[in-house]
């Protein structure tokens, strides 16, 4: 079955009442991925029909929100994920990027250097503003740095340094609230110039949405790997880590081989909370970066 008609049942789909969400699998692809269903309110073409297969075992079907499985046997509670997905060169591959978007069932999934094109299925979305207010012979219309896309209501909107480059909302989740604060650390890379002037600008406004005492996700590509020497500078790892030592926060996404865009949380807020960390996108046909999502069980 096509990406082009898996896009075509979405669009049905969207037309209808949403009242449940189901799994799908399509086959010939042998992905699972998350579509909005209505319930004895669509018709489709039986040929459609045929090449679907609703998996409904993982969701407590009497009720609208579905019971998510880490896939070890584990209920997960919040998911957390992020993806540069390289301003849309790859626009070719859209219906994909929208299909790998959609697989992370992210409750908190946090695009850089992103497209209004890239258009989600969540509740609530924040973006920041358009770069052709800054360059409109360089940018596209349709482009920006950061969007946060959600599942949690957003109680306000916190200022941040640079309202192009850094985003931060404050949600209501199970959890309690959380600060997000999505961002870009360098948008010319780690070797300009410019780099080390964004990360101390951005570590001030961590240091100071910290004092607030709500906790603190930072999300978003830092243009900086931790476990290795794929993508770094030391003053840049070393003042991260010092900052988010000195405020509790633990980098959750150290530890991953060649990894630039990470997931920061406070540690109050992760309490004991199991941790599972997943990557997609490694042969980055997508986009010249992966993307990381964080479970919480």
């Amino acid at each position: 079955m096509l990406y082009s008609n898996i896009c075509s049942v979405y669009r049905i789909l969207d037309q209808a009442a949403f009242v449940k969400r189901v799994r799908i699998k399509i086959l010939g692809i042998g992905n699972t991925i998350k579509f909005p269903m209505a319930v004895g309110v669509c018709s489709l073409r039986p040929t459609i029909w045929a090449a679907l297969i609703l998996h409904l075992e993982s969701y407590k079907i009497l009720t609208d929100e579905p019971y998510r499985s880490t896939g070890h046997g584990r209920r997960c509670d919040l998911r957390i994920a992020t993806w540069n997905i390289e301003r849309l060169k790859h626009k070719k591959s859209l219906e994909q990027i929208l299909l790998a978007c959609e697989q992370t069932q992210a409750d908190i999934l946090v695009l850089t250097e992103t497209d209004h094109r890239v258009r989600l299925d969540y509740p609530y979305s924040f973006h920041s503003p358009p770069l052709t207010d800054l360059q409109p012979a360089f940018y596209s219309p349709t482009e920006n740095r950061v969007s946060i896309c959600t599942n949690y209501p957003c109680v306000r909107q916190h200022k941040t340094y640079d309202e192009y480059t850094t985003l931060c909302v404050e949600l209501e989740t199970e959890k309690g609230r959380l600060l997000v604060y999505g961002t870009i650390i360098g948008i010319y890379g780690n070797r300009h110039p410019s780099f080390q002037q964004s990360l101390v600008q951005q570590l001030n406004d961590i240091k100071r949405l910290s004092d607030s005492g709500i906790p603190l996700c930072i999300c978003g590509d830092f243009n900086c790997s931790f476990s290795d020497g794929y993508y770094f500078t030391k003053q840049g790892r070393e003042a991260l880590l010092r900052t988010f030592s000195d405020y509790d926060i633990e980098l959750l996404t150290k530890n991953e081989a060649e990894c630039i865009d990470h997931i920061a949380v406070s540690k109050r807020f992760i309490s004991n909370s199991g941790i599972q960390i997943t990557e997609w996108n490694q042969d980055k046909l997508m986009s010249d970066h992966k993307g990381i999502a964080v479970y919480f069980s």
